[in-house]
């Protein structure tokens, strides 16, 4: 059974219909059905760029993930959004800025082990990435 959900090929302006698995409606629930009795993003993108307009998006991992879909979807529909008009705040990134992945604050983190500086020539930093490695 065909859905109304459209994948565009790279450099081909032609609309794919795609079903999607058994598998995936598990673990999502979103069966062929529900999105063949539903109008497409592109019936709905105008509003969501009016809506969006001047606002703020926050959310986790945003710009990693949930923004490139959305403005790839923009495309698609050939909906002018202007990502310069909206706010963004990403918790990822403010997450990363106060705690930065540093090996110090990973082993502090998985392997409760306080270590200020390393010395080079030691064996400590050694034994700490394997203590590191065993605890992931």
């Amino acid at each position: 059974m065909m859905n109304l959900f459209p994948v565009l090929k790279p450099k081909v302006d032609i609309l794919i219909l795609i079903s999607i698995s058994e598998e995936s409606e598990q673990i999502h629930g979103i069966t062929n059905t529900f999105l063949n009795e539903h109008k497409q993003f592109k019936n709905y993108a105008k509003a969501i760029s009016q809506y969006l307009e001047n606002s703020f998006i926050i959310g986790y991992g945003i710009y990693d993930f949930h923004l490139p879909i959305l403005l790839n979807e923009f495309l698609r529909s050939k909906v002018e959004f202007d990502i310069r008009k909206i706010k963004v705040i990403d918790m990822k990134k403010i997450y990363e800025k106060l705690r930065p992945r540093t090996l110090t604050n990973a082993l502090k983190d998985f392997c409760s082990i306080e270590i200020e500086n390393f010395d080079r020539k030691s064996d400590e930093k050694s034994e700490a990435l394997l203590e590191l490695f065993i605890t992931q």
